[in-house]
């Protein structure tokens, strides 16, 4: 193994736990706000991608949320079954999500809940960090795109 792979690979090492945790430190600190939209992390994470992408298929549900296509089922069978959710049912796309009022109603409700949480953690920061923090976010998003939409990823690219 070269000299150059060897410390990307112990970079990454370091860099793999640290965001896993800052992952779950995030979901636990929004989660258990809530209650008030009666929903948990997940369903809010469905409900906020299918907002965004506005009537997608299960399936590009699943590659938005980084899940498995039997979890985005489950996840859009439950939001069907508590009225957040509808099959689209058209011909042209019989397997479309979109989102009916109550599901709009749920997002809005959870919203300011995480903006507030993110604002708390976020305050310590100072604006040149969290420049560089939306630079660094932004890239790495793309990044994880692109490896969902190809399903290989083999580096970050620069």
């Amino acid at each position: 193994m070269a000299r150059d792979e060897q410390r990307a690979t112990r970079r990454i090492a370091h860099l793999a736990p640290l965001m896993r945790r800052v992952g779950r430190a995030l979901q636990a600190r929004v989660s258990a706000h809530f209650g008030i939209a009666d929903i948990s992390f997940s369903q809010w994470n469905a409900l906020n991608c299918l907002d965004q992408m506005g009537t997608p298929t299960i399936r590009a549900l699943a590659v938005d949320l980084a899940v498995t296509l039997d979890t985005a089922k489950r996840l859009a069978t439950g939001l069907e079954a508590r009225g957040l959710v509808v099959r689209d049912g058209t011909w042209r796309n019989p397997n479309g999500l979109h989102l009916t009022p109550s599901g709009h109603a749920a997002l809005r409700m959870a919203a300011p809940e995480i903006d507030v949480r993110l604002a708390d953690v976020l305050a310590s920061l100072n604006d040149r960090e969290i420049d560089i923090l939306i630079t660094l976010l932004g890239r790495l998003a793309y990044c994880f795109d692109r490896c969902a939409r190809h399903d290989t990823c083999t580096r970050l690219e620069a």
